[in-house]
């Protein structure tokens, strides 16, 4: 057990002493690591001075050497929810008139009705072979792209809504109106499709799902007589 000696013995208080020369070296060191934080926080500070000025030396700065810098041009639209023009240096300066005479629609096609063999009425669930729809393959071209569907000998009228879908087309059938519904998936000429075929049984198939117009089937019949 460690002895003690008071300064009431020595006639010094040596703990008080102790005391306070330790509280004085507490004291530096807490001044010491305040100025640590404060030089740290300045360096961070000069060191995002210099990111930013050297970003603007080598990024708006530097471009301003350049002629073409000072030779832009800006564009304005009236209505810019119509139409977005931008320009050049090469472009002469003046005022344009836009007139916008169509808004780009998209395709579509409404089925003529359509009716089983026997005349009865046609479900999502009746089959395609009680239309008079043969099995075999239609050919469609979606938006340039020749794509085909397989019409099985049990496809039902919803399977072929489906097929019509993941073709890229928007394909409904209406089982009051008894017509199919065909759209493009977007606006523009670039998305339109259109239903091809070159045989007898092709036109017979478009013909029963209401998917030939009169104009389609008066042109095929006629290059069929010519082949």
């Amino acid at each position: 057990m460690p002895i003690r000696v008071s300064g009431l013995v020595s006639g010094m208080d040596t703990e008080g002493m102790i005391t306070e020369l330790v509280s004085a070296y507490s004291a530096k060191l807490t001044s010491y690591e305040k100025e640590k934080t404060k030089l740290e926080w300045t360096q961070e500070k000069w060191s995002g001075l210099n990111k930013n000025v050297y970003s603007f030396y080598t990024g708006s700065l530097s471009s301003m050497r350049m002629k073409s810098s000072f030779l832009k041009k800006n564009v304005t639209v009236s209505d810019p929810t119509k139409a977005s023009v931008t320009a050049d240096a090469s472009v002469a300066t003046g005022t344009q008139t836009l007139e916008i005479k169509q808004l780009a629609k998209a395709s579509y096609l409404t089925g003529a009705k359509v009716s089983t063999k026997t005349g009865g009425k046609v479900e999502s669930g009746t089959k395609l072979s009680d239309l008079g729809v043969t099995a075999g393959t239609m050919k469609v071209t979606v938006a340039g792209e020749e794509k085909s569907i397989e019409i099985a000998s049990d496809m039902t009228m919803s399977g072929f809504i489906t097929a019509l879908r993941d073709a890229g087309l928007s394909a409904n059938f209406d089982s009051t109106q008894q017509r199919i519904f065909v759209g493009a998936a977007e606006s523009g000429a670039d998305y339109d499709f259109s239903f091809e075929t070159n045989s007898e049984v092709g036109l017979n198939n478009l013909k029963s799902l209401g998917l030939a117009t009169s104009e389609d089937i008066i042109s095929l019949e006629a290059v069929m007589c010519l082949q």
